[in-house]
């Protein structure tokens, strides 16, 4: 799609509102971009991408690469992100690493050895010299959690990164690492989820846990990997018609499916940013507009709940092997 706003157009839109962090100092805007996911895209694209998020508010990203890193994402986000170095303090930059990401290990993947060499290699790569955020992603049943909450806590004496958060762990876990690093003195911004209308597998537990450790939540593949998208396609007879209800609901509010979502998952003031990806300005700036509109009445949370019911309350004693959803993973377009 092509872009048909001028830069000087999209200055004067509404810029992103932002949200505190948990009970840490971090704020961040209620949208994160992510730039470490989907098909290989040239600098120059992104650049404007992100030009185009910072003018409106966006100052939140996320580079975190898939395992294979094929494309040279983090190369790719470091030239995105190079034009703006005298203003680093302006941004949030976050990644994790861990199971399925960057770099690639089917064994270790939370050990010190790995959190270590591969954060060294993200920033060497990218040219950054910190993260203002980094989330150990997945816990690893091989390693102990104390070594993985350890060698998160260097990391922040060590200044290569600001913040730590988990991602994708179960309410046990996060129980359990958040007393460690409150033992080390570390500080914790966030827990990563997968959170949208088709999976609220996070309520009630994961999300009142983190509100009881006063995390911040980060709300990952809000559009359901696409499946909430119209570009996605290919979709059955069931999930077409839950998508014409949902657009009945949107359309009452003056949005898109799309926009409903991403309302949706931000009507929490718990959750402090949904981590959104496209490849498309034109299709950030119409993603930005759902910020404006968080608030849902009564009538509407019960439409909604009745096309998408929450899931009945599960145990804070997981089983160590269910201990979170995925959390990356992408549409056709590219919006997750």
């Amino acid at each position: 799609m092509e872009v048909h706003m001028t830069q000087a157009e999209v200055a004067h839109l509404d810029r992103v509102p932002p949200r505190r962090s948990g009970r840490s100092g971090l704020h961040l805007p209620v949208l994160t971009l992510g730039l470490g996911r989907g098909p290989h895209r040239p600098a120059p694209n992104l650049k404007t991408l992100v030009r185009t998020a910072a003018t409106i508010g966006i100052t939140s990203f996320d580079i975190t690469s898939p395992s294979h890193d094929r494309d040279g994402i983090f190369e790719a986000a470091g030239q995105a992100l190079y034009p703006w170095r005298r203003r680093r303090a302006e941004l949030t930059v976050s990644a994790r690493i861990g199971q399925g990401t960057y770099p690639r290990a089917l064994h270790g993947y939370g050990s010190r050895q790995q959190i270590l060499s591969g954060l060294d290699s993200l920033l060497q790569r990218s040219s950054l010299t910190y993260l203002d955020v980094l989330y150990a992603h997945r816990i690893d049943p091989a390693t102990p959690l104390e070594e993985t909450v350890g060698a998160l806590a260097d990391i922040v004496r060590q200044g290569k990164a600001h913040y730590v958060g988990l991602s994708a762990v179960s309410p046990h876990t996060l129980l359990q690492a958040a007393t460690l690093l409150t033992e080390y003195d570390t500080p914790a911004a966030a827990c990563q989820i997968s959170y949208s209308l088709l999976d609220r597998y996070a309520e009630p537990d994961l999300i009142q846990t983190c509100r009881a450790q006063q995390w911040g939540i980060i709300a990952c593949a809000p559009l359901a990997h696409g499946a909430l998208s119209p570009q996605g396609g290919g979709f059955s007879a069931e999930r077409q018609a839950l998508l014409r209800a949902l657009d009945y609901i949107a359309v009452t509010r003056n949005q898109s499916v799309e926009q409903l979502a991403l309302s949706w998952t931000l009507r929490d003031r718990h959750i402090t940013s949904s981590l959104v990806t496209t490849s498309d300005p034109e299709h950030l700036i119409q993603l930005h507009k759902a910020t404006q509109k968080t608030h849902f009445t009564a009538t509407e949370r019960a439409a909604i709940d009745a096309c998408c019911p929450p899931p009945a309350a599960w145990s804070l004693n997981l089983d160590p092997s269910r201990s979170g959803r995925a959390v990356d993973g992408e549409s056709r377009r590219g919006a997750r």
